[in-house]
């Protein structure tokens, strides 16, 4: 095997790793592991051997448990084992100090270790399509979080330290059982997006007024909500979609570009970039990071459904679409059509 910072293994229906990676000059020098679609069950504690690794990328194989080994991976910034067979984690996930995105989407997982909430650097967790019932408090822990997505579980209610995620910007946690929003979900000034459709929500607390930058919030399927009361206490704060209706804040001279992309979508109206008041344009010069590749992006950009194969290479130099619409919603965070279609 020729020696390499980057290991690229996929689509090669391997049941186990070569063992040569775990030969000191290679698991010295190894940072990068590309291992996606093969028939991997297990992996083997020496994967602990490779000291240097920063991205583990291990999505759609058959793996039901994770060694304690992985835990030794100090480097590791990025672990995606997404749609695989997972039960369980290891307790001691939270050595992976240096972890900022980990990518559980699509497994078999009933909870989280406490161990999670050591994981300082995380900026990104996915965790849907499992089995969860609860997330643990020490979630809170996790003070960089900045995206959490958490669809398609069996969740009831939010930790009650769910409100020390103070970075939080994106909540996804449809298709659950919630029954009540975090009363004092004020404190988390940074959300910018809420969806929670398809749960069991009877009403919004006040709070949720005070969240300043909070620019869309889905409540589709909340059947024993009053959307009447509802529309009235946020009506004038930012963008609503309960049922198949948008309530949108008619007083602001200035839109935010999520609101216009709803617009888009649900009215047919069509906003060119050079439409755009000025604020939107510089907002649309703020850069984040891809949820699915990592790579840096400009977060701030829209199209419609129909526009998403045909977006110019100009507009593609701004690394792509940010906001995409999909299905009367919104994917946000995911740098282009590629990483949503695989994310």
């Amino acid at each position: 095997m020729e020696l390499s910072e980057t290991v690229e293994l996929n689509y090669n229906a391997l049941e186990q790793l070569p063992t040569t990676l775990y030969q000191e000059q290679y698991s010295n020098v190894i940072k990068t592991m590309y291992l996606k679609c093969n028939q991997l069950t297990t992996l083997t504690p020496k994967i602990g051997l490779l000291s240097q690794l920063i991205q583990l990328y291990l999505p759609l194989n058959y793996l039901t448990t994770l060694p304690p080994e992985i835990g030794n991976l100090c480097h590791l910034q990025i672990l995606d084992v997404s749609c695989n067979q997972l039960h369980s984690l290891p307790p001691n996930i939270g050595q992976m100090v240096a972890l900022r995105r980990l990518n559980l989407y699509r497994n078999n997982l009933q909870n989280l270790p406490s161990g999670i909430g050591q994981l300082k650097q995380l900026k990104s967790l996915n965790i849907s399509n499992n089995k969860l019932q609860r997330l643990p408090e020490e979630l809170g822990n996790c003070h960089n979080l900045d995206c959490l997505i958490a669809e398609d579980n069996a969740l009831t209610r939010f930790p009650n330290s769910f409100v020390m995620l103070r970075k939080l910007e994106y909540l996804s946690i449809s298709d659950n059982n919630i029954t009540e929003l975090p009363h004092d979900i004020s404190s988390m000034g940074s959300l910018t997006v809420i969806t929670i459709d398809n749960n069991k929500l009877s009403y919004i607390p006040a709070a949720i007024t005070r969240l300043c930058g909070l620019q869309y919030f889905s409540l589709r399927g909340n059947d024993n909500l009053h959307t009447q009361d509802t529309s009235q206490i946020v009506r004038d704060k930012f963008a609503i979609v309960t049922s198949n209706n948008i309530v949108l804040n008619k007083q602001q001279k200035v839109l935010p570009l999520l609101e216009l992309s709803i617009r888009a979508l649900n009215k047919g109206h069509q906003y060119c970039s050079s439409q755009l008041p000025l604020q939107l344009k510089e907002n649309m010069k703020v850069k984040g990071h891809c949820w699915k590749c990592g790579q840096q992006f400009y977060r701030y950009w829209f199209a419609k459904i129909s526009d998403l194969q045909s977006i110019t290479n100009e507009n593609r130099n701004l690394q792509n679409t940010v906001i995409i619409p999909s299905e009367g919603n919104c994917v946000y965070g995911l740098c282009s059509s590629n990483c949503v279609a695989s994310f």
